[in-house]
């Protein structure tokens, strides 16, 4: 998709080698979960000759063997205790309920960022550079700094592709941006499936990252209070904590089994 509207756009010129255009739609490393990569950035590289590289490959091979401890050692280890608990959850307690709550993304984040260093660092043995597509996402100090962080391909293709045509920039009322916020991760959540768990994923997040925006005024004043009290630290470590809560409490939509 984003291929066809940046050469409908003119923005990138339509690719004439059918050879390096499957190369792009088909790059294996990435095919099935991404990162999603745009044409400028790995079109070029598909038709450069690529001589093989002992230290890069070593890098790549580095790099591969990081993944694969998030996702089979971190990752698969936690699903085990998250299944067992949505499994029981008629009859699941407080303590088991916020257990799963804070612990499940944890294992989203070693499970996916997990599988991106597994694509990068394969691509990298082949000479290719992906996006990289995390970038410390549990550290951020808002909703909308997460999502710069989290899953970057995919957040920032969103942006580009529905949240930038829905706030039509001739028309930058705060309301139609809302509006257009609202619906992007609307869309964002049922690009995951068609389900209503998704849908509600989306729906929360979506609410969410609105009101993030709204109250921004609100909590800058508070967060500087607070700085001015010599504080920093505890306010940073605040605002870590009420941005990972609202994630977790996000992620377990995505998880449930209904």
């Amino acid at each position: 998709i984003s291929y066809l509207v940046e050469v409908q756009r003119g923005t990138y010129p339509a690719e004439r080698d059918l050879s390096a255009y499957f190369s792009f739609v088909l790059f294996f490393p990435k095919f099935l979960a991404g990162p999603v990569e745009r044409p400028a950035h790995l079109l070029p590289q598909l038709k450069q000759v690529h001589e093989f590289d002992a230290a890069r490959a070593l890098r790549g091979l580095e790099r591969m063997l990081w993944g694969f401890f998030k996702k089979l050692v971190i990752a698969d280890n936690i699903a085990v205790l998250v299944a067992h608990i949505y499994a029981t959850l008629p009859h699941t307690d407080g303590p088991a309920l916020l257990f799963l709550v804070l612990l499940y993304p944890f294992q989203m984040y070693a499970d996916f960022s997990g599988y991106t260093d597994i694509v990068l660092g394969a691509a990298l043995v082949l000479g290719i550079k992906l996006s990289e597509n995390f970038d410390r996402p549990f550290s951020s100090h808002s909703i909308s700094e997460y999502w710069r962080r989290w899953h970057i391909s995919v957040s920032t293709w969103f942006r580009d592709y529905v949240y930038f045509q829905l706030a039509s920039p001739k028309e930058k009322t705060e309301m139609r941006r809302y509006v257009a916020l609202f619906i992007t991760f609307v869309v964002s959540g049922l690009w995951h499936g068609a389900t209503w768990t998704f849908l509600v994923f989306g729906l929360f997040n979506a609410t969410v990252r609105v009101l993030d925006n709204l109250t921004v005024r609100v909590r800058k004043p508070v967060w500087a209070a607070i700085d001015v009290l010599g504080l920093s630290r505890l306010s940073g470590a605040l605002q870590i904590l009420f941005t990972f809560c609202l994630t977790a409490a996000s992620l377990l939509f995505f998880g449930a089994p209904s």
